[in-house]
Parts: structure tokens; sequence; C-alpha cells
């Protein structure tokens, strides 16, 4: 690696965050109330979310595959019509899925950032927690795949968690 792809990737990176640190800023203001109640199931029942999260990720990601492979198995098999409408239903579940990700490390970025600064505003907050876990994600090996994960599926599960719990 000579030091041009070096400086490429340092910016690549560094778009990469800003870009992550506004979305889940646009997400928590867009969703204030929602992330909120994911934010509090992290804190009330953290191993419960991380595994209902997994689990889910798990299950929808399969699906997802499930569906895009039965969809090229209809196109070779020439039923062009049932191949697109697989492939867009596809495309609905992984979009859906990533963006039930989005909020879930938007709730973890919110739940790290309150216990940064807990007299910082919203915005703070989470903007504090989102930097915090990315520059956790550039440690070696650790951080480059149980930070990202974990915050994720942690977030995911707590929003799982906030969708099929009774408001209080």
């Amino acid at each position: 690696m000579n030091l041009e792809q070096l400086i490429v990737l340092i910016l690549i990176l560094l778009i990469t965050g800003i870009g992550l640190a506004a979305l889940t800023l646009l997400c928590d203001v867009i969703l204030m109330r929602f992330v909120r109640r994911a934010r509090a199931a992290i804190s009330q029942l953290p191993l419960r979310a991380l595994i209902i999260g997994g689990i889910n990720f798990v299950f929808f990601g399969v699906v997802g595959f499930v569906l895009f492979a039965v969809a090229q198995e209809a196109e070779n098999g020439g039923a062009n019509g049932i191949a697109g409408i697989l492939r867009l239903l596809g495309v609905v579940e992984i979009l859906a899925l990533a963006s039930f990700l989005i909020l879930g490390l938007t709730a973890s970025a919110r739940w790290v950032g309150e216990k940064i600064a807990p007299d910082a505003h919203a915005p703070r907050q989470i903007i504090s927690g989102i930097i915090v876990i990315e520059l956790a994600s550039l440690a070696p090996l650790v951080g480059w795949i149980v930070v990202p994960l974990a915050a994720t599926l942690l977030g995911y599960g707590a929003v799982i968690v906030a969708l099929v719990r009774r408001r209080d």
C-alpha cells in the first residue's frame, strides 16, 4: 500500500463516519420517540436485545437470501415475471432490514452518548455516542468485527423490542 492509497482510505473512512453521524442524527430527530423507546429497551434489557437482534438479523438475512435464490431459479426456469416479483420482495425486505439496523445503531449511539455526557442535549449525546462507536471500530480485529456488530445488533434487538412492547 502506497501513500496515495492510504490517503484515499483515510478519506473514505472520514466521509463514511461523517455520513453515518449525520444519518443517526437525522433518525434521532425524525423518530425521536421511537429511538427513545429503543434506547430505554437497551438500558433495561441489554442481553435480551442483543439476542433478539442476532436472531432476527440471521432470520431476515436468510429470508432475503432465499428470495433472491428462488428468483434466480425462477428466471432460469423461464418465469421472468415471478422472478421480478421475488426480486422486488427481496429488495423491500433487505431495505426494511437495513432501515431497522440504522435505527438500532441510532439507539445504541444515543445510549452510549448518554453514558458519556448525561447532562448534554440529545443531539450532542448522539454525536458523542456515534463518534465513540466509530473510533472503537477502528481498533484492529476486535474493533473491526465485534464493536460494529455488537452495537448494531444490540440496537436492532432494542428496535424489535420497542416495536412489540406496549407503550409506557
